[in-house]
């Protein structure tokens, strides 16, 4: 378990003594991504009360790196550092850490000095690069397709409005199909989802310049106007034959794809 303050420490002692075991626990160090962890300044005193309470066992110390993935590395150069320094410091205090581990998917491509005494793969394990700024060095083949079926077919004038807001006009007679995908279900619109790595007014700059798609008979399909929560629509003008039930790739992150999506397996 991931500990990173000293009441849940004392829980999670007290907790093991009643059942007679002894947990194991990986300490948190906030190094500059500001979720959980614990100050570099406060982690000694920590490890140290840690180490002298029951039924409690110190596995590990780790942190993680916000800004891997992003174009400049330099926060997460400065992270390792941190960490570096608070790995040394213990060791001199004669202090027994168990093992290290700070390199998510970004920092295993792109900082060694990340690497310690293990890494933790996230995206990569879906076959996903977690930007286009890490080195595309691996040999990457997606382990996953979110998939969905053509529910409505119908023409519509020029000129007609599609979707929320009324924001895309068609400017010829456009054949569409809907689709029952949306933002609930993590259509994110992007493979390498900026949207984790910028802000919102960003991202829909961005989308404004590039229009999403999909993909059905081996064609790209546009989307047309906004995703909704539950449904898009997509211009098949140009795809010969499309008609309800037609199988639609949908372009999509795994990580954020909602759980109530059913998965098939496939072996």
């Amino acid at each position: 378990m991931t500990v990173s303050d000293l009441e849940l420490a004392r829980a999670i002692s007290e907790s093991a003594q009643k059942i007679g075991k002894t947990s194991r626990v990986h300490v948190k160090i906030d190094t500059g991504m500001g979720r959980l962890g614990t100050l570099p300044d406060k982690s000694i005193g920590l490890i140290e009360s840690i180490k002298g309470m029951p039924n409690i066992a110190l596995a590990c110390i780790y942190t993680h790196c916000a800004t891997a993935a992003e174009r400049s590395i330099s926060g997460a150069e400065s992270q390792i550092q941190i960490f570096a320094r608070l790995m040394s410091e213990l060791q001199q205090k004669g202090i027994d850490y168990g093992i290290a581990h700070a390199a998510n998917s970004a920092s295993i491509l792109r900082m060694p000095e990340a690497h310690f005494d293990m890494v933790r793969p996230g995206t990569l394990l879906y076959g996903q690069y977690p930007s286009q700024y890490v080195p595309h060095s691996l040999d990457l083949k997606p382990t996953w397709k979110l998939k969905a079926r053509i529910c409505e077919v119908k023409e519509l004038p020029a000129t007609a409005p599609i979707g929320y807001g009324g924001e895309f006009v068609t400017k010829r007679p456009t054949r569409t199909a809907v689709i029952p995908v949306g933002w609930s279900d993590g259509f994110t619109l992007a493979p390498e989802g900026p949207i984790y790595r910028q802000s919102l007014l960003k991202f829909a700059l961005k989308k404004m310049k590039r229009r999403p798609f999909v993909e059905i008979r081996d064609n790209k399909a546009p989307v047309l106007g906004r995703v909704a929560m539950q449904m898009i629509v997509i211009d098949v003008t140009d795809v010969p034959g499309a008609q309800v039930g037609d199988e639609v790739i949908i372009p999509a992150m795994r990580i954020p794809t909602s759980a109530l999506v059913p998965r098939v397996y496939i072996n």
